[in-house]
């Protein structure tokens, strides 16, 4: 057994059980509770202790999850996508956080099974640039104050921020302090200097990089694998389906 997998198998919680082990995996039968206290589904999964940030698969790719989705946050090899840049594990706090971190994202499969859409505020855009863009959009829009906003955008395909972002011209004054929102004729005055209009600016900029990065990898997604048909507002579809009037 090696470091990795002695770490894993210290710091196993209770809604998992070793099935079976070897020098590079571990084979898990894995139950993770629901935020109720519920319990949850089962799911039988192999963990490649090989690498050092521990690579997790279904134990047979495509029976009970999708083998590849995008939108359910699978990658094209089946293994779960469980954050961006992950680091190595190291330590028995590591090995817990990534215990932690997979009963998160299971109990994200069971909502986006349920719902046909991957839990708000759980995911990051497609790719690893489009993801960054999105983490420094949303730094932007907390410090604007369009925190909420944002989120509704990503979440819902809701307000103001969802459709073409306004265009932009200087201004003399701000009176962006508490919510700002463009005019009537989708434009925005901002003052240079402000912090508020610069935070607000750079947002724009973060968010029009995330959209041309995010576009990219769909359009790439689609000529290499077809959509699994499980996210019925997936853009990996040839016509995706609003669920109850919200897209994302």
């Amino acid at each position: 057994m090696n470091a990795l997998a002695h770490l894993l198998t210290e710091t196993t919680p209770p809604w998992a059980r070793i099935m079976a082990l070897d020098e590079a995996c571990l084979r898990v039968e894995v139950a993770p509770p629901k935020l109720s206290g519920a319990p949850g589904d089962r799911f039988d999964l192999l963990i490649d202790t090989d690498a050092p940030e521990a690579t997790v698969f279904e134990a047979v790719v495509g029976t009970r999850l999708p083998s590849t989705c995008p939108e359910r946050h699978i990658n094209y090899d089946g293994s779960f996508c469980l954050g961006l840049r992950r680091s190595a594990i190291i330590s028995r706090e590591q090995a817990e956080t990534f215990w932690q971190t997979l009963r998160g994202y299971l109990l994200a499969q069971q909502f986006a099974e349920r719902h046909g859409r991957w839990p708000p505020g759980r995911g990051l855009s497609h790719g690893y640039e489009a993801a960054d863009c999105q983490i420094a959009a949303e730094q932007a829009a907390a410090r604007c104050g369009l925190a909420s906003d944002y989120a509704a955008a990503l979440d819902h395909q809701a307000g103001w921020l969802a459709g073409p972002l306004p265009k932009v011209y200087p201004a003399d004054s701000c009176n962006h302090a508490l919510a700002p929102e463009p005019d009537d004729s989708n434009k925005l005055g901002l003052m240079q200097g402000c912090m508020t209009c610069d935070a607000i600016a750079e947002l724009f900029q973060h968010e029009w990089a995330r959209r041309a990065a995010d576009g990219a990898f769909v359009r790439m997604a689609r000529m290499a694998r077809p959509c699994c048909g499980t996210m019925p507002n997936c853009p990996l579809r040839a016509e995706p389906q609003a669920i109850g009037g919200v897209s994302k």
